[in-house]
């Protein structure tokens, strides 16, 4: 990246599972918390090599976005659909910091876990998953 002399973006799509492993989806919060701390890492290795390189990292941490085809959940404040989401990040897309929660609802989640600790958050994403889970097979009946 370092022999550009254009502007790069470099955009990673997160989670708040990165920061809040959620029950049952231990491999994906585990990539999710990896990309942020690459991302982070990618940042400062560019700007010690090259301090007049025109790169910016994003690391957008998003919650939940409900996908075409959920047929469990249907789009909501806090559960945007891909195109809110999408626009959401273009939005955000060059602001000066590296971690950025671009879909503002998502925002008040994160803060919710970080004032109520690792421990609510567990357990309320993890009734929460179980729910999911529940809600699936009473569909799939």
């Amino acid at each position: 990246m370092h022999a550009a002399k254009v502007p790069i973006l470099v955009v990673g799509v997160g989670s708040i599972t990165g920061c809040y492993p959620a029950a049952f989806l231990s491999i994906y919060s585990t990539s999710k918390s990896f990309l942020l701390h690459w991302i982070h890492g990618l940042s400062i290795d560019e700007a010690f090599h090259d301090p007049s390189a025109d790169t910016t990292f994003h690391y957008m941490n998003v919650g939940e976005v409900i996908a075409p085809g959920n047929f469990t959940m249907k789009p909501n404040l806090f559960c945007p659909t891909l195109e809110t989401m999408a626009w959401a990040i273009i939005r955000v897309v060059g602001c000066s910091h590296r971690e950025v929660i671009p879909y503002v609802w998502h925002v008040l989640a994160k803060v919710m876990l970080d004032v109520f600790g690792d421990g609510f958050a567990a357990k309320l994403m993890g009734t929460y998953m179980k729910y999911l889970d529940d809600e699936r097979e009473v569909k799939d009946k």
